[in-house]
């Protein structure tokens, strides 16, 4: 299994999810052997000047998947895995060296979460074919991140509550009474299951002063809960908009979720016949994404100009509650 690959990174990805860490464990051991650092290589970054330079170990795919990668994996194959992912852990915003929220990048200043795409998305469906998560998974120190998030959600969410209080403590989120700090759950990823929707929505209400918000498929999770514990137990301070490119067999209940307050509508993907990056836009463009919107039935339309702190002179758009039902439109990319 190549490590560096898409598919393979899925693959052993899914054991993640699975808490098969054996497994997991020994794919990286097999990789290793078979990949071993070499010292003696010279670099290939585009950007060097010095033609003698030779590869750094530091950053390495080697260093992210044997020191800071497989002892977590092997804290969560333990007897004991909260207990040894707590002594990984900095007591502050890393586990062994990986950063567990974000701050965001010039798109999205946000503070966010990830996990690993597709194998934590269960109502995934005709998003996979253009999903922007796994242009990431060659990425080593992205992919880190994901499966020791994918682990954290796992076995020891106490972990991710005090990382969070952690952020939230820094001057660069510190905010008045009246004030809020934005947060994406699920930059990449989605809910996995409902006991791990239910830890989320607790962390959430512990901390008022987050405005979180959503895109999920996860749609038949949402209606589990709400059966189950009621839609006035969902955090006041959460806003989902359903994805587009959910799985056929969830697409209905968009209609069921839809009317639900926590709801701001629906987020769409459009294929405008070739691939345009969102803060490219000609007015044109924007034009015929809305006009598309409108021909698939939404009476209101908004198309995201790709930049979420700006996208209104009153707050990004997707986190808007008084956008409620209005399609919020942008092209496949």
């Amino acid at each position: 299994m190549e490590l560096t690959k898409r598919e393979d990174v899925l693959k052993f990805a899914a054991l993640v999810v699975a808490k098969d860490y054996n497994s997991s464990i020994q794919i990286i051991d097999n990789w290793l052997q078979d990949n071993p650092f070499d010292y003696n290589a010279m670099s290939q970054f585009k950007g060097n000047k010095n033609p003698n330079k030779k590869k750094k170990y530091l950053g390495s795919p080697q260093n992210i998947y044997q020191d800071k990668l497989l002892p977590i994996l092997k804290a969560a194959n333990s007897s004991n895995p909260k207990e040894e992912l707590y002594k990984l852990f900095d007591g502050k915003g890393k586990i062994n060296n990986i950063s567990i929220f974000s701050d965001g990048n010039a798109k999205l200043k946000f503070l966010n979460f990830s996990t690993m795409p597709k194998v934590n998305c269960g109502g995934a469906g005709g998003c996979l074919s253009f999903c922007y998560s796994f242009k990431s998974l060659r990425n080593p120190n992205v992919v880190a991140r994901w499966v020791a998030n994918t682990i954290l959600e796992n076995h020891a969410f106490e972990i991710l509550e005090d990382s969070l209080r952690w952020n939230l403590g820094r001057a660069k989120y510190r905010v008045g009474l009246d004030q809020v700090v934005d947060f994406r759950l699920y930059n990449d990823g989605d809910f996995q299951s409902l006991d791990k929707m239910i830890s989320w929505f607790d962390i959430l209400n512990k901390f008022p002063q987050l405005q979180s918000y959503a895109y999920s498929k996860s749609l038949h999770l949402f209606k589990n809960f709400i059966d189950e514990y009621g839609a006035e137990n969902i955090p006041s301070n959460f806003v989902l908009n359903l994805s587009s490119g959910v799985h056929p067999i969830y697409k209905p209940l968009k209609k069921v979720l839809a009317k639900y307050d926590f709801v701001r509508g629906e987020f769409i993907g459009i294929d405008l016949g070739k691939k345009v990056k969102p803060t490219e836009l000609t007015k044109e463009q924007k034009q015929e994404l809305r006009q598309k919107a409108y021909a698939m039935g939404f009476k209101k339309a908004f198309a995201c100009g790709g930049i979420c702190q700006s996208c209104t002179n009153q707050g990004h758009a997707c986190g808007m509650r008084k956008l409620k039902d209005v399609a919020i439109v942008t092209p496949i990319h």
